[in-house]
Formats: structure tokens, C-alpha cells, sequence
């Protein structure tokens, strides 16, 4: 799978704190201009293979599923289309005095067509 794109901040905010606010999907549209709509689709507690269905200003509606999903370490957020594999890693690093480190990265492989 090819990394488009990494980068990598420090929050100041404790690893609990920044974990669940990048995987409550749902609320992204109360912090970010570019999703105007976000709902869950799942019962129950966030982690591995929950699904939110967002609005994505420029994409339309997507639905995204968290994988690789281990609490305040990482987790994936795979868009679930026809034409794309992968998505967006989140790695959480807690740096103490309730700092985060949070690194991002972007990968992408083409599907084969199953015609």
C-alpha cells in the first residue's frame, strides 16, 4: 500500500482525550468545515469495525470503518468504496504532561475490478 502522506503534531491534551475525539467520527462536524453531517451506524462502544456514515464537503456521503483499532494507540478509518483500499492511520503517543503526539498518515492501493 503506497503512504501518500504522512505528518505528525503535538496536542496539548491527554492521549485519552485526543484518542476518543479522533474516533468519534460522528462529531466531526461539530469542529470540521469540511464535514457537514456525520452519524454512527453501529450499536454500542466505539472500536474495531464500527461505522459512521459523514458528509465529506467535495466526496458526498462516505461511509468509514475503524480498523486496526487498539484504544489510545492507534486505529485506521477506512472508507468503504468500490474503487479504493486503505484509508487514514492515526498513531497515538502519549509524551507525558499531558502531552500527545499524534501521527497521520494517508494510503491508498487501487481495488481489482472483479469483472
Amino acid at each position: 500500500m503506497n503512504v501518500f502522506w504522512r505528518m505528525s503534531q503535538t496536542i496539548r491534551s491527554p492521549i485519552d482525550r485526543v484518542c476518543q475525539t479522533a474516533v468519534q467520527l460522528d462529531e466531526f462536524p461539530t469542529w470540521s468545515p469540511r464535514n457537514p453531517w456525520a452519524k454512527k451506524l453501529t450499536d454500542g462502544e466505539i472500536g474495531e469495525g464500527t461505522r459512521f456514515e459523514m458528509g465529506i464537503k467535495g466526496f458526498g456521503k462516505i461511509t468509514n470503518e475503524l480498523r486496526e483499532f487498539e484504544r489510545n494507540k492507534r486505529v485506521m478509518v477506512a472508507p468503504l468504496t468500490n474503487m479504493l483500499e486503505g484509508g487514514h492511520r492515526w498513531l497515538f503517543t502519549d509524551l507525558g504532561n499531558g502531552e500527545t503526539r499524534l501521527t497521520m498518515s494517508s494510503s491508498w492501493t487501487r481495488r481489482e475490478s472483479s469483472n
